[in-house]
């Protein structure tokens, strides 16, 4: 018995590689060279760079194949919570300086001796001496 014919075709067979060629030249076409045409065209037509990237925009999400918005609406969540971590984090940098800055100037204008956060040795030995 020859199990060589019975085997079916593996997968890579030449349709199925046409299938994936055609739907990748789908998304360069329609996703990728479509915009960056339309905004050179845009440009050179005169507009300002906003509105031509705006208007090519536009265009691409007007044309978006499914796959691409599958995609996207996967991904945009975890970008997100992204956004907002690197947000927490440079807000948090910024409010402890900020802080920092105001601890040296409150101490700069109090002069040194005067806090009673933070004790000079004299006013400790004073403060021995008495007892």
């Amino acid at each position: 018995m020859d199990a060589s014919r019975d085997a079916g075709p593996t997968a890579g067979t030449k349709p199925e590689i046409a299938g994936r060629l055609r739907s990748i030249a789908k998304i360069v076409i329609i996703d990728v060279a479509a915009p960056l045409i339309a905004y050179s065209l845009l440009r050179s037509a005169g507009m300002s760079t906003v509105t031509a990237l705006v208007l090519s925009g536009v265009f691409l999400v007007y044309n978006t194949s499914t796959g691409t918005a599958l995609s996207l609406s996967k991904v945009m969540p975890y970008i997100w919570v992204g956004i907002f971590v690197a947000w927490t984090v440079a807000y948090g940098r910024y409010q402890g300086k900020k802080g920092e800055r105001m601890l040296a100037a409150a101490a700069a204008v109090e002069g040194p001796g005067t806090s009673d956060a933070d004790p000079q040795p004299a006013d400790i030995a004073k403060t021995a001496d008495q007892a």
